[in-house]
């Protein structure tokens, strides 16, 4: 007879975007790191390049589930529906020891329905949003995974209010290069961009997405200047996208910067850094922020780096968010914090005006500067569970419900954020 604690497990995974095909490698790595040497494990499901490279045979390209959008979704709607039903199918013909789905709620979590019954264990990795918005949609969760790896402290006290059995695992964020910024860091990104060690420092973050790029970027140039004017030794870096440098109207934007304080503002993008590495480290050397709302302030959380959030939605969507929303805050670390940190200029809030004036303080280190700097660091220390790598959290919680305990000869590394 098998000890429980040897044999190959297999386990079925599914991530539908770019950004839980990442979470499931470190998943999958970390599984492999602390798995007793007896235990093997086999992937199967659907991943992308980083799943992949950890063992993962994907049934399909992931890229075919990107199209699992609000709109998006109705002209791919009959491929998008055989592939669920092939999934399905393939999952019960595998019969795995546990099936793991992460993210993309719109696909994993109708997969994930459709084997309730089946005595199949499943976790899903990412809690969907329902305590932002129509909340009773929660009930749904106990029918829909067994668990759920949550990426946010308040989660699990919120989806035990719907008996949903939720676990907190940590942030991803913090396994990103944000997290490994420090002082050096930050010298060498004004070393290297030729921005004196004294000058003030702001980054601004218009958003990766096209939409968010065309409604925010002419009102953040706008402040740029407002800016450049009422602080004389003021310098900028502005990240961007490889497609918003290459869009001819995107283009001409920044390049109506570019020209007009050449020597005061630096445009970095992807291009030069691909893993990133520039933007997390204009972060950590950086004053302040001007950013959209998002995953991104989070990061700037991390390096504690005091942060104005501005946004603007279109009319429509902004009346149905007005509806739909439950929070009275949208910024992921005013959330986190239960309290406005970071102020926050919605809609026709969101003005050039407003923005410089919230921006000023931050910028000549007033009071409101080191009291969003202390209260980032409590929110960067709450993104943590037990101070450990998020990925062997989540691991370990996963070996715990195969049943498997974890190889004691492995230690899990504290994690520190310094700036």
């Amino acid at each position: 007879m098998s000890k429980p604690n040897s044999g190959q497990k297999k386990i079925f995974i599914i991530a539908g975007e770019d950004s839980g095909d990442l979470l499931g490698g470190r998943l999958m790595a970390a599984l492999h790191q602390l798995a007793p040497p007896t235990v093997r494990f086999q992937f199967i499901g659907i991943g992308g390049e980083t799943m992949t490279a950890q063992g993962l045979k994907s049934l399909f390209p992931m890229k075919e589930l990107s199209h699992f959008g609000f709109f998006a979704i109705l002209p791919h709607l009959p491929k998008l529906i055989r592939r669920l039903r092939e999934t399905v199918q393939r999952i019960k013909l595998e019969k795995p020891d546990l099936v793991i789905t992460i993210d993309a709620p719109a696909f994993c979590l109708r997969v994930s329905s459709r084997l309730s019954g089946t005595k199949i264990p499943r976790i899903h990795y990412v809690a969907p949003q329902h305590w932002a918005w129509l909340p009773k949609r929660a009930n749904s969760l106990r029918h829909e995974t067994d668990k759920i790896l949550s990426l946010l402290p308040f989660e699990p006290e919120f989806f035990a209010g719907y008996g949903v059995d939720c676990q907190f695992v940590g942030h991803p964020v913090i396994e990103s290069a944000a997290a490994k910024q420090n002082r050096d860091t930050a010298i060498d990104f004004r070393r290297q961009y030729k921005i004196p060690a004294t000058a003030p420092l702001l980054m601004v973050l218009p958003g990766s997405r096209t939409s968010e790029f065309i409604r925010h970027m002419p009102i953040f140039a706008e402040s740029v200047r407002l800016l450049f004017a009422k602080v004389s030794d003021l310098r900028v870096v502005l990240a961007v996208t490889e497609q918003h440098l290459d869009d001819r109207h995107h283009h001409s934007i920044l390049e109506g910067l570019k020209n007009d304080y050449s020597e005061r503002l630096t445009i970095i993008s992807a291009a030069s850094s691909p893993d990133e590495s520039d933007r997390f480290a204009g972060f950590a050397a950086a004053d302040a922020a001007l950013a959209v709302s998002g995953t991104v302030t989070l990061e700037l959380a991390l390096t504690q780096t005091p942060s104005v959030v501005a946004y603007r939605l279109d009319r429509m969507s902004w009346w149905l968010a007005q509806r739909l929303i439950t929070v009275p805050l949208v910024a992921l670390s005013n959330i986190v914090a239960k309290q406005e940190i970071m102020p926050e200029l919605l809609q026709d809030q969101a003005s050039a005006q407003n923005i410089v004036a919230n921006l000023l303080p931050l910028l000549r280190h007033q009071a409101a500067y080191h009291q969003q700097k202390t209260a980032l660091a409590e929110v960067a220390r709450n993104l943590m569970a037990d101070n450990q790598v998020p990925s062997l959290i989540a691991a370990s919680r996963v070996l715990d419900h195969l049943g498997i305990g974890a190889d004691s000869a492995v230690q899990q590394r504290d994690f520190e954020i310094s700036r």
